[in-house]
């Protein structure tokens, strides 16, 4: 039997081409911190246009979530950063005075943007951890 050579080099040609991309899928902390300072755009069919930020970890500490009394306030005041980011004249009594419609459309359309805890908001909501005490408490 023959062996194929151009197979061969076909082969270890794909090969480098799938380790070449795994090298460029490591994390660039340089490009995060481009994407956290950049303003998400997003056009719905229903709502219009929406603009909002990723928040960093310096906003994220600076809402002090742990004196929030449920999910729920922690949500709000979550999406109330973000779109304060692109709109600082935005204020947490314009997202509570949002109509519950946009709003569930507007929290569909930026979850995934959420800081890491609260994409994972839907399980911990399935299993009754509703307090912040709680929260803190799911990852030990």
């Amino acid at each position: 039997m023959e062996r194929d050579y151009a197979k061969e080099h076909e082969a270890a040609l794909a090969e480098n081409r799938a380790a070449d991309e795994q090298i460029r899928k490591h994390y660039d902390i340089k490009d995060a911190v481009r994407r956290a300072n950049e303003i998400v755009t997003v056009l719905d069919e229903t709502l219009g246009e929406i603009r909002f930020g990723i928040l960093n970890v310096s906003e994220f500490s600076a809402l002090d979530l742990s004196k929030c009394k449920d999910t729920e306030e922690m949500l709000r005041n979550v999406v109330c950063a973000m779109f304060r980011k692109a709109s600082p004249e935005i204020t947490i009594a314009d997202i509570e005075a949002l109509p519950a419609d946009d709003y569930t459309i507007i929290t569909g359309i930026i979850s995934p943007y959420y800081p890491g805890f609260l994409r994972q908001g839907e399980q911990i909501l399935k299993a009754g951890l509703t307090s912040p005490q709680k929260l803190k408490n799911l990852g030990s």
